[in-house]
């Protein structure tokens, strides 16, 4: 609908679907953290709101960051009928993160203790990224970067926190490079390099 929330089956009439009579609750946004983020530990804070027709007094936030242990914590409060809140993973409930690309995923579950009927909304996803710092691949589907476009793209979300080098791989590249920005982080000695290799100017084609 016009709010972004998901039909029912029918659905109501009208560019915005109601609230129904029951107990629904949807995962809305991860507002924290926010890209270029930090290595190291963060605090988690996951954004829901009662989509319900009823008040909501209790219910289960859950995250997992990349392939690490699941997070959870339970809520209470009161909750009105489209009313949004936020809750916030601290201290042994952080995430630890290590990695430049970072997948979040957070879905919440048992609004007033009791399924949720409608799980279609329960889920949110984000991608947080740190700087960039060390060798990366670069070309192909099992490369670190499968394009030059997203490689650049990486460099003006995240910028680098040391020397970045990017390992071209065999190709022909059908894309512009153009970096018209100043790179976070670069200096004379975090520097970035597109490496394709010596002698391999005919494997390598942009």
């Amino acid at each position: 609908d016009i709010d972004g929330d998901l039909r029912s089956t029918p659905p109501d009439i009208g560019a915005d679907e109601l609230p129904s009579s029951g107990v629904d609750a949807e995962a809305t946004a991860i507002l924290w953290p926010t890209s270029p983020a930090n290595f190291g530990l963060s605090n988690i804070r996951v954004q829901f709101r009662n989509t319900g027709g009823s008040n909501l007094t209790s219910l289960r936030v859950n995250y997992r960051l990349n392939n690490g242990p699941l997070r959870s914590l339970n809520w209470t409060g009161n909750l009105t009928t489209c009313d949004t809140t936020s809750i916030s993973f601290t201290a042994l409930q952080q995430g630890n993160f290590s990695q430049s690309i970072n997948n979040i995923v957070a879905y919440v579950d048992l609004p007033n203790g009791s399924a949720d009927p409608f799980p279609a909304n329960d889920t949110v996803k984000t991608t947080i990224f740190l700087p960039l710092s060390g060798t990366y691949t670069l070309g192909g589907a099992t490369a670190d970067f499968p394009t030059f476009a997203s490689a650049v793209a990486m460099l003006r979300t995240a910028g680098v926190a040391g020397p970045v080098e990017f390992l071209v791989n065999p190709g022909t590249y059908v894309e512009q490079v153009i970096i018209d920005f100043n790179i976070t982080g670069s200096s004379a000695t975090n520097t970035v390099t597109f490496n394709g290799g010596d002698g391999n100017r005919n494997t390598r084609i942009i």
